[in-house]
C-alpha cells in the first residue's frame, strides 16, 4: 500500500461492473507526460460510480506500465492494448465498444483524453444535467486551457 495515499481514497472501493452508471473511454498513444494527471483527476471525482477503459494504441513509452498499474490498483479501471497500431479513429471506436462490453449496464458513455484534467465535480455536474430532463442527450463542460505548468490562459464556454 502506498503510504502517500489516504486510506479513504475513492479508488479503494470495490465496484460491480454490472452496476456502473457511466463508462469512460480513454485512448492512449505515447502521451505519458500528462497521463497520470488525467487519470488522477478522474479518480478524485465526487461522483465515483464510473468505469474507465484505457485503450493503448501500441505506445512505445511507459504508457503500458502506467496503464497496467492503474488497472491493478483501481477496480474502476481496465487497461487494453491494441495488438497492432490501429490509429486514432479505430482506437476511439474500440474504446467505445470495450467500454460497452466491460460496463454493459452503464447508462452513459464519455470519451476522455489522456492529456486533459477534470474538475472534481465534472462528472457529478454532467450527470445532474443529463438526469434532470429526459430530452437531454448530450452535455459538454466549460473548458479551461492550461499551460503544461498548470497556468490557465483561456476559457471556452460551450455554445
Amino acid at each position: 500500500m502506498d503510504r502517500n495515499q489516504p486510506k479513504s481514497a475513492p479508488w479503494r472501493t470495490k465496484i460491480d461492473p454490472g452496476t456502473v452508471k457511466v463508462a469512460l473511454g480513454m485512448t492512449l498513444h505515447n502521451n505519458v507526460k500528462y497521463l497520470r494527471a488525467a487519470v488522477k483527476s478522474l479518480q478524485h471525482q465526487t461522483h465515483g460510480d464510473f468505469g474507465l477503459v484505457l485503450v493503448d494504441d501500441q505506445s512505445s513509452d511507459a504508457t503500458e506500465t502506467i496503464g497496467r498499474r492503474y488497472e491493478r490498483k483501481d477496480d474502476r479501471i481496465r487497461y487494453f492494448r491494441n495488438k497492432r497500431r490501429l490509429g486514432m479513429t479505430e482506437t476511439w471506436r474500440r474504446a467505445f465498444w470495450l467500454a460497452r462490453k466491460t460496463y454493459p449496464n452503464a447508462k452513459y458513455f464519455s470519451w476522455i483524453s489522456d492529456h486533459d484534467i477534470w474538475s472534481p465535480t465534472w462528472l457529478a455536474t454532467m450527470l445532474h444535467v443529463l438526469d434532470s430532463e429526459d430530452e437531454i442527450l448530450l452535455v459538454y463542460p466549460y473548458t479551461q486551457k492550461i499551460t503544461p505548468s498548470g497556468k490557465t490562459f483561456s476559457y471556452i464556454e460551450p455554445t
